[in-house]
């Protein structure tokens, strides 16, 4: 799919702020980022890095505390979602049918043009015609999961968001779904942003990645870029951790072990985010937050000793 370089989705210093006991929660702390219309840009990071509450102001399901979320000339109708658990996320009291036809229901369709096209959906994601009047138990976590998808694709949407979309698939499934969405994208145009903590996944179907740390993007360049040379402290640390298939290129792989655990992101003071866990830290970090600064062409980094 050939990205259209013109932003379909623009965040601009994203602010999350919740009020908790003991004062304020920053799930997200002032990310800036564009998504260009066909691209996949993939989002990793921790649990608890706020990945789910950035994508949720991208998507327009929260209101920011700060900042502010636009939208490209060309987009069209509501960003759509694919979630994480294909056994969730579908209702069990309602047909395939009716799940995949619902957002055609609210759009005013008729019931016989919404038949014609959940046909014609079920097909796009490999699923038969015979399977409108069934429901969600009677199918596999793979089949579920091409259900939603089917689901999101309903209202010709040209921004998806994929919230893990995988992870609670089976090994040999996932290749599969991560190809459907492959073509589907090469098919329609669409627009993903890939949140996962699947590395490997993530390299295969994104165009770019950004890497978040309590609340904050540390570092983000093309897919091929960011993984040929790594230039964070934490995006190597959390690329030393992924496993890798070939024993003899594991073994020559140095791990980086980080010391202690993810800081509180209620309250955070003004340095950097990963200082406490970061083996090159020295005093700049604690007196000063690094920005997210372009130190290549399409490379930014958030680190005072990056460039």
């Amino acid at each position: 799919m050939e990205v259209l370089m013109e932003a379909l989705v623009r965040g601009q210093n994203l602010k999350m702020y919740f009020r908790v006991s003991g004062g304020t929660l920053k799930a997200v702390d002032g990310v800036s980022l564009h998504i260009d219309e066909g691209e996949t840009y993939g989002l990793v990071g921790e649990s608890g890095c706020g990945k789910s509450t950035l994508w949720r102001m991208l998507a327009g399901l929260y209101k920011p505390t700060e900042g502010i979320v636009t939208y490209g000339e060309s987009f069209k109708g509501r960003p759509q979602m694919v979630f994480q658990d294909p056994y969730s996320s579908l209702n069990p009291r309602m047909t395939v049918g009716e799940i995949i036809a619902e957002p055609l229901r609210y759009a005013g369709m008729d019931k016989a043009r919404r038949r014609d096209r959940v046909t014609e959906l079920l097909s796009l994601v490999g699923l038969k015609s015979d399977h409108i009047n069934r429901y969600p138990h009677e199918f596999s976590g793979g089949q579920r999961q091409r259900i939603g998808i089917a689901r999101a694709l309903a209202a010709s949407p040209k921004f998806i968001v994929c919230d893990e979309p995988i992870s609670a698939l089976d090994v040999s499934i996932q290749a599969q779904v991560i190809n459907m969405l492959d073509d589907l994208q090469g098919k329609f145009g669409l627009t993903y942003l890939f949140v996962s903590h699947d590395l490997s996944m993530v390299r295969h179907i994104s165009h770019r990645v950004g890497v978040m740390y309590l609340g904050r993007i540390m570092e983000e360049a093309d897919v091929d870029d960011l993984y040929r040379e790594t230039l964070h402290p934490y995006t190597k640390a959390l690329f030393s951790a992924a496993p890798i298939p070939d024993p003899d290129i594991a073994a020559s792989m140095k791990r980086v072990i980080l010391q202690g655990d993810v800081p509180t992101p209620i309250n955070t003071p003004p340095e950097c985010p990963f200082r406490s866990r970061c083996p090159n830290a020295e005093e700049i970090c604690a007196a000063t937050r690094p920005e997210l600064r372009e130190v290549a062409p399409g490379h930014r980094c958030a680190c005072h000793f990056v460039g």
